[in-house]
């Protein structure tokens, strides 16, 4: 299998040039797993998966983009929060924040960064909405002093 898609982007691709003039795109799409020859011998079947893949010129001869990394869903980021990353990269190109990077590098490490920000405050937010317990004294009905020492003077009465 190639890299094709499974079916057209789930977002419009994002694209734009670093400081050094090197381009990069960004891509969110469901993609077809690689497998190797003796996988396809032995009958495997290639699965699909979501992925945010960075394609850049950055280090390459041609003018050409080339996939340089591959950030899959449930790995790294999670699908639930791909809007928001999204926005996060248009807000960047919109307000020219991508020429401030100088490389790739800088580029990928301040967009895992976002990333596992947004992961985080997804994790707080959830927290913040746990259940409550109305009646904790009906939650645990098992009597743990015989666990402790609480009443142990009182046994030894």
């Amino acid at each position: 299998m190639s890299d094709a898609f499974s079916e057209s982007p789930l977002f419009d691709p994002c694209e734009f040039q670093l400081a050094t003039g090197n381009t990069v795109k960004i891509v969110f799409a469901h993609f077809w797993e690689r497998l190797t020859d003796s996988d396809r011998q032995l009958g495997a079947k290639p699965g699909q998966y979501f992925a945010i893949r960075i394609y850049s010129n950055e280090d390459v001869l041609s003018n050409h983009t080339t996939l340089q990394y591959e950030l899959r869903d449930k790995y790294e980021f999670d699908t639930a929060q791909v809007e928001n990353i999204w926005e996060w990269l248009q807000s960047l190109v919109e307000n020219r924040g991508h020429i401030l990077y100088d490389g790739l590098e800088d580029f990928v490490d301040d967009f895992a960064q976002q990333i596992s920000e947004m992961l985080d405050e997804d994790a707080v937010q959830h927290f913040e909405r746990l259940p409550q317990i109305s009646d904790p004294e009906s939650f645990d009905k098992m009597d743990d002093s015989v666990f402790n020492d609480q009443n142990q003077n009182e046994r030894e009465r």
